[in-house]
C-alpha cells in the first residue's frame, strides 16, 4: 500500500474513433502496456459502437467505454442495446459515458441542444432498467417508452456522465457511478471545486462520493525535456479553452473577460470555414501565443515523469480516482504525431503507472 494515500488510482487512455493504423496501434498499446479502461469518443463519424466491438474483439483484459455518446443524437433505447452489444462480446468489459456533447455540433447536425440536463437524467432512468433485464415504460419530456425491454442479457454496466456546470455535476453524483470532470484539466483547485456539487448531488441521494469513479481528463506531454513538447500541446489547449463558456474559464483557471474574448474572438473569426469536428490544427494554432505557461500547467500534465507523479498524486488528495489521458490529436501540425502519441502512452506506462502500483 503507498504510504501516501490508500488509493490505487486507475488509467485511462481516450482516443477519436479512427479508421487510422496509427490510431488503432494506439488502442492496442493500451491493454498491452497495463491501462484499465480504453475510451473512444463518438463525434458522428467513425461509429463509436462499432469500435467498441471491434476492440472487444482484438482484446481480453482492458474495459471498453464511450467517451461520450449523446440522448440527442442517439435514442436511450438504442444505446441501451448498443453498450449491451459490446458488454456480451467484450465478456462484461463494456461501460457507458453519456453526456450532452457539444452545442456546436449538435447544432450543425440540426438538433438543438435544449435542457442538456433534462434529457441526460431521463436518458439514465430508461437506460438503466433496461441494461438491468427490466421492461420499462417511461413518460418523459425527452423521452417514451411503452413496454420496452431489451432481448439480451442483463448487465449492470456501468454508467458515467461527463459534466462540467454544477447542475450536471450534482446529477453525475446523485445517478451515476462514475463522472468525467469535463473541461477540468489537470488543476487540483478546479477538480477540489467541481467535486463539492458531485458531493452535493449524492448526498441528496442517500449516497456517497467515494461511490463514484471520478475521471480527471487530460492532455499529457511527458518527456525528460517537457518544454520540447509545450508548444506542440498549447494549440490544443487554445482549442478547449476557445469553447469553454467564460464562467467555467473564470471561476476554474482564472481567466478574466478580455483574455477570454479575445480568445473566442480569434476562433469564431476563422472556424466558419473548417471543419468543425476536426479544427484542432488551425483553430488552435490560431490562438496559441495567448496561452501562456500557467494555462499549460493547468490543463495538462506536462512535466517529467518525476513531476507528472507528483501532479497525479495532488490530483488523487482532490479526489480523482482516475487519470485519463487525451490522445495527442492527429492535427496539431502538419507533421505527423503517432510516434509522440506512442511514445507519450509508453513513457507513462513504464515510469508513472507503476509508482502507483508497486510500492
Amino acid at each position: 500500500m503507498c504510504k501516501w494515500s490508500i488509493l490505487v488510482p486507475k488509467f485511462g487512455v481516450c482516443l477519436l474513433p479512427e479508421l487510422d493504423e496509427k490510431i488503432l496501434a494506439d488502442a492496442f498499446l493500451a491493454e498491452e502496456l497495463g491501462y484499465d479502461y480504453l475510451w473512444i469518443g463518438d463525434h458522428c463519424q467513425y461509429d463509436v459502437f462499432s469500435m467498441l466491438t471491434f476492440f472487444a474483439q482484438k482484446t481480453r483484459r482492458v474495459r471498453l467505454g464511450t467517451s461520450v455518446t449523446s440522448p440527442y443524437t442517439r435514442h436511450p433505447t438504442t444505446i441501451a442495446a448498443a453498450i449491451a452489444t459490446v458488454n456480451e462480446i467484450s465478456s462484461g468489459r463494456a461501460v457507458l459515458g453519456l453526456g450532452a456533447a457539444a452545442g456546436e455540433v449538435l447544432r450543425r447536425q440540426l438538433f438543438v441542444p435544449e435542457f442538456p440536463l433534462l434529457h441526460c437524467k431521463e436518458a439514465i432512468e430508461v437506460i438503466r432498467p433496461l441494461l438491468a433485464g427490466k421492461t420499462v415504460t417511461y413518460e418523459g419530456e425527452t423521452v417514451r417508452v411503452n413496454q420496452y425491454r431489451l432481448q439480451m442479457k442483463a448487465a449492470n454496466v456501468p454508467i458515467y456522465l461527463a459534466a462540467r456546470g454544477p447542475r450536471m455535476l450534482e446529477l453525475a453524483g446523485e445517478s451515476a457511478d462514475g463522472v468525467f470532470i469535463n473541461g477540468l484539466g489537470a488543476w487540483p483547485p478546479a477538480l477540489k471545486n467541481a467535486l463539492q456539487h458531485v458531493a452535493t448531488g449524492a448526498r441528496q441521494a442517500g449516497r456517497s462520493l467515494r461511490e463514484l469513479d471520478v475521471v480527471c481528463w487530460t492532455r499529457i506531454a511527458i518527456s525528460e525535456d517537457p518544454d520540447a513538447l509545450r508548444d506542440l500541446i498549447r494549440p490544443v489547449i487554445g482549442l478547449k479553452l476557445s469553447v469553454v463558456p467564460d464562467n467555467i474559464l473564470k471561476k476554474r483557471f482564472g481567466i478574466g473577460p478580455e483574455l477570454a474574448h479575445l480568445i473566442k474572438g480569434r476562433f469564431e473569426a476563422i472556424k466558419r470555414d473548417r471543419d468543425p469536428l476536426r479544427p484542432v490544427g488551425v483553430l488552435g494554432g490560431s490562438v496559441e501565443d495567448l496561452i501562456s505557461d500557467s494555462f499549460v500547467e493547468k490543463y495538462c500534465l506536462c512535466g517529467t515523469p518525476e513531476q507528472i507523479v507528483r501532479r497525479i498524486r495532488k490530483l488523487l488528495d482532490a479526489g480523482a480516482t482516475q487519470i485519463c489521458l487525451l490522445n495527442w490529436p492527429r492535427r496539431d501540425r502538419p507533421e505527423d504525431l503517432s510516434d509522440v502519441r506512442i511514445k507519450t502512452l509508453r513513457t507513462f506506462a513504464e515510469y508513472v503507472i507503476p509508482a502507483f502500483r508497486d510500492c
